[in-house]
């Protein structure tokens, strides 16, 4: 009974007995416990000591602590309570405390010159371009033009990142064919894009362990196989930490990482000199249109109000100028300053729930001309598609144009009033917790090797909230006969075991309308106040700006519902808005031209613009009313041929077909591929054998 509690007691803190195989002494999880690579991304945070950030592994009590004793700590941390072998762990340590003494002694500045130098010019250039600083910015075009071409190459990223690592690691860490294949892992890992990974596969792979001096045994072969397993695990920790802490760290440091409009997938590197300048100009042009700056004091008053978190401010590069993003993933803090799990958009979930009932609402009565995703595009187009060819396939008129700054368009109280007097939302609301379980299918199983698992091993389970509309309790089968419900009910199991909430309309609408009236953002440790429009990155924003919208169209625009299927004089439209992009395609050219005056009229009476350049017809416009369009002369019309263009789909006029937009550069057609794999070891094995 002693000797089976010992064991288990060695068991529980991972500790080597005699009767244990190495294999057994590693803590398996993680092996695959790959940090994501995306904290590398937006980073602003100036560092002018041209080092790592002060609080990194490396630099963490240098003052205070000899190498070794910090090369101790930083070895537990890395490997956490696994046991390796004396002599191994002692190299380890070595040259962690090597490359702790030779980061204090190394030229960060020298090399960033040398592999990622700044352009020819830079000192009179910056003069040049921040002396336009207060000017608008259709004037500052051409200067955030240049200042997005000052990227930094992967070339020159990799470089810098293989000077580093040849000056602080010793010089038998990795030699020969091994080293050069560090490199080109290095060189790979700067070139994912976005959301890839090196997966511990590729990391390991390549490098021949036998050829590495300090991981070296003598065993007999019995016991060989355990002991190069964990030269493995130790190599896989050591390589880990370099790419998760170390590159991440140094890209951090002296690069601002984004995506560019419109190449979402790929990875820009700029340095923080010029990025400085970029959120120069930004946050002037910003402060110009939809911000102000604010004191500290105040957004800590409105936090402990509200019991909201400000949100952060990121941009992304356009050609001639940036678009502003804002994220609410900051938790929100309690009386005593205390990090809840709540965010923003997390607080607002019932209230979402609620205003997706107001998307289904008017996609189905219908109320305005919005479609939320390609489903309700692609279910309005064959409707239409049908009734053309049952007429006889008339000659169709196109216009496709969009809004100008949709979100910062919004009116703020036209909004709140049309929330607050809309029939579309129903008074009472009942928010209903369901449990989903789906069978596993995705899992890859090896027949030669197959275990039995307990039952809830072979589901997938997940909570889901659906909002009820109205105080009568339809039963879980009427909600789900309910086309509109958000539960995907196909081969799955719902149990609904918790007790209905009950809420009034006007408890839900009241924390949007307060957020979007007192909207808070952090960005470059400033605090501002978003004077106009509504935030964009918040859960209920799309939904909340097609409905604004909506509202203003069916005053408008409620004469295209009128349809005639008469084979002489048809008269069928169809219009549809996904967020700011319309597009008109109806058998009468009066439509079209009157849909044009009626739009720019709600416009200019509401406060917003629409981006004439983008607009787009298959016919001439009257000449005589080109300067109530916002165009100059008869050349500024964009007259499509064959084919026009919406949301990235090419329309054929003649005939209705689609076809995906092709004006796109080949690599960015080539280098995604979507998957829908449920599990992540399904869409590893799916990317090997792809590979």
């Amino acid at each position: 009974m002693n000797k089976r509690r010992r064991n288990l007691h060695a068991e529980n803190t991972i500790l080597k007995i005699n009767n244990d195989h190495y294999i057994n002494n590693i803590n398996e999880t993680m092996w695959n416990n790959m940090k994501s690579r995306t904290r590398i991304f937006y980073c602003t945070q100036f560092n002018r000591n041209n080092q790592f950030f002060k609080k990194h592994s490396l630099l963490k009590g240098k003052d205070k602590e000899s190498a070794i004793d910090r090369a101790e700590k930083l070895f537990v941390d890395i490997f956490r309570m696994n046991r390796i072998r004396k002599e191994l762990k002692n190299n380890v340590i070595s040259i962690l405390a090597h490359v702790m003494e030779k980061t204090s002694k190394f030229n960060f500045n020298h090399y960033l010159t040398k592999s990622c130098p700044l352009p020819a010019n830079w000192r009179e250039r910056k003069e040049v371009i921040l002396s336009h600083l207060n000017e608008d910015r259709k004037a500052k075009s051409k200067y955030y033009e240049e200042l997005f071409s000052y990227t930094t190459g992967n070339r020159g990223v990799t470089q810098f990142l293989n000077e580093y690592f040849y000056h602080t690691l010793p010089k038998d860490f990795l030699t020969g064919k091994n080293r050069k294949n560090f490199q080109a892992k290095v060189k790979q890992y700067v070139g994912l894009n976005k959301h890839e990974l090196i997966h511990k596969n590729l990391l390991l792979g390549k490098i021949n362990i036998s050829d590495i001096k300090w991981m070296r045994f003598k065993t007999s072969k019995k016991n060989y196989f355990y002991f190069e397993k964990e030269n493995r695990f130790v190599l896989w920790g050591v390589l880990r930490w370099l790419f998760e802490d170390v590159v991440v760290s140094l890209i951090r440091c002296f690069f601002y990482v984004t995506e560019q409009q419109k190449s979402y997938s790929e990875t820009y590197y700029y340095r923080k000199s010029i990025w400085d300048i970029v959120m120069k100009y930004s946050i002037a042009d910003l402060e110009r249109e939809t911000l102000a700056e604010v004191e500290k004091d105040e957004v800590k008053q409105w936090k402990s109000d509200y019991r909201l978190a400000p949100g952060k401010l990121r941009l992304i590069p356009k050609k001639t100028t940036f678009r502003p993003i804002m994220t609410f993933n900051k938790k929100i803090t309690d009386a005593d300053g205390r990090p809840t799990r709540q965010t923003t958009n997390t607080k607002l979930t019932n209230s979402h729930l609620m205003l997706k009932t107001l998307k289904n609402r008017m996609f189905k009565d219908p109320f305005g001309f919005a479609v939320f995703n390609y489903d309700d595009v692609m279910r309005k187009y064959e409707e239409f598609a049908t009734k053309w060819r049952e007429v006889g396939r008339p000659k169709l008129y196109f216009v496709t144009m969009d809004i100008e700054k949709c979100y910062d368009s919004v009116d703020r109280e036209k909004l709140s009033q049309f929330l607050n007097t809309t029939q579309l939302l129903s008074p009472n609301f009942q928010i209903m917790s369901v449990q989903t379980l789906k069978r596993n299918n995705a899992i890859v199983v090896d027949l030669n090797k197959v275990k039995h698992k307990r039952m809830k091993e072979c589901f997938r389970q997940k909570w889901q909230r659906v909002a009820l509309e109205g105080e009568q309790s339809p039963s879980l089968l009427n909600v789900l006969e309910n086309d509109q419900n958000e539960l995907n009910a196909k081969k799955t199991l719902v149990v609904e075991n918790k007790k209905r909430q009950p809420f009034r309309k006007a408890a839900l609408l009241d924390p949007v309308v307060q957020i979007c009236r007192n909207n808070y953002i952090e960005f470059n440790r400033k605090f501002y106040k978003q004077t106009k429009g509504i935030p964009q990155g918040l859960c209920v924003s799309s939904i909340l700006s097609s409905f604004y919208y909506a509202s203003l169209e069916e005053k408008a625009l409620g004469y295209l519902r009128k349809e005639s299927m008469d084979k002489i004089d048809p008269n069928i439209s169809l219009l549809m808005r996904l967020t700011d992009d319309y597009l008109l395609i109806t058998t009468k050219e009066e439509n079209a031209t009157k849909f044009l005056e009626k739009l720019i009229n709600v416009s200019r009476h509401n406060q917003f613009k629409f981006n004439m350049k983008k607009l787009q017809t298959n016919f001439p416009l009257n000449p005589t009313k080109l300067n109530k369009y916002g165009m100059e002369s008869v050349e500024d019309q964009n007259i499509a041929q064959d084919y026009i263009d919406w949301i990235g789909i090419s329309i054929d006029m003649s005939t209705l077909a689609l076809m995906p937009n092709i004006n796109l550069r080949r690599k960015g057609i080539l280098c995604t591929l979507n998957l829908n794999m449920q599990t992540k070891k399904a869409s590893m094995w799916l990317k090997k054998k792809l590979k």
